[in-house]
């Protein structure tokens, strides 16, 4: 366990090292994005999730995981906006940083993490919570974006962000057929189409020539290395004393790397989950905020600048909080 830990430590620390020394510069890092989101996650599913014996116990687990997460996530908005109000977060700006409290980067550092410390079924399980987070992001997330959609945040949209990429309207207000064209495009990606692929390998007992097999497993050895020094690289073009100076950039960070998880392990708790199903929705939850938090915001012409800044703290922090939550997981329910 510890060994893995300083695997993962030592993988983003390199990261940021070649981060500030350009060696991994923007364009690497986007590169890098697009491949493993892609390219080599999908063909992790269809290597680690293909091989699991799909039973119909697993596949009502994989269901009721999606459900559970997305209440736990839906509890999570409520909390961000009741805190949002009590702390008088700015208006202009108050629904950006409530998203970002919320929304966790459970698909480019949830996979890789899962599958190295949980296996296979902690993989599908981590699969599950992504699910859930769509659901999440393309309901109440884009109702949420387009709260306060007049007001136009300093650091918020830029001229590219008035042409938004569903031909969105001036000033952030889309239509009911707009936002149904988002999430459809959303949904159908590599990644969510890979893991369909995955579960009608297992589940009709497909198995795959043994070539095939050891490439897709030789691909997916990737993912943990390059997505951790992404992570790194990432880092390492943050301005750290800027961010220190914001209190809703470190409450919304905190918040999301510390309460989140917790509400999580609250709610699972008390449910009739596997203890795997109930870990992976904790160290879900105990992610940092997704990329597609600036996305969104950049494309609702919303503060581009605060998510990027709460992305950045909470991915930080939670290089510690993240590997706590996992040591916790190990102890109290597993």
């Amino acid at each position: 366990m510890y060994e893995q830990f300083f695997i993962i430590f030592a993988l983003v620390i390199l990261g940021f090292f070649l981060g500030r020394r350009e060696i991994m510069d923007e364009s690497t890092n986007a590169g890098i994005n697009k491949m493993i989101m892609r390219f080599i996650v999908p063909c992790m599913f269809v290597y680690k999730i293909g091989s699991l014996e799909m039973t119909g116990e697993t596949m009502r687990e994989f269901f009721l995981t999606v459900a559970v997460f997305t209440v736990i996530l839906f509890a999570g908005g409520l909390y961000a906006h009741i805190y949002g109000k009590i702390r008088k977060f700015p208006r202009e700006n108050a629904n950006v940083a409530e998203f970002c409290m919320v929304l966790p980067n459970n698909a480019f550092m949830g996979f890789p993490v899962a599958s190295t410390f949980f296996g296979e079924f902690g993989l599908l399980m981590m699969a599950a919570t992504n699910a859930a987070m769509n659901i999440y992001m393309f309901s109440y997330g884009v109702i949420l974006m387009d709260r306060e959609s007049g007001l136009n945040a300093e650091g918020g949209g830029t001229d590219e962000s008035d042409k938004t990429e569903g031909g969105g309207k001036k000033g952030g207000q889309h239509s009911l057929f707009e936002h149904t064209v988002r999430i459809i495009k959303h949904l159908m990606n590599p990644m969510m189409a890979s893991l369909v692929v995955a579960l009608l390998i297992c589940g009709l007992g497909i198995r795959l020539p043994s070539a095939v097999n050891e490439l897709l497993g030789q691909i997916s050895g990737l993912c943990t290395p390059l997505a951790m020094l992404y992570v790194g690289s990432t880092l390492s073009r943050g301005r750290l004393l800027e961010v220190l100076k914001s209190s809703v950039v470190i409450e919304s960070g905190l918040n999301k790397i510390i309460i989140m998880p917790l509400m999580a392990w609250l709610i699972v708790a008390f449910l009739p989950l596997t203890p795997i199903a109930k870990a992976m929705c904790v160290l879900a939850a105990s992610m940092p905020t997704a990329a597609m938090t600036s996305m969104l915001a950049g494309d609702y012409r919303q503060d581009v600048k605060l998510a990027g800044m709460i992305l950045l703290v909470s991915t930080a922090l939670s290089a510690a909080s993240m590997l706590g939550f996992i040591q916790l997981i190990n102890i109290y329910i597993i």
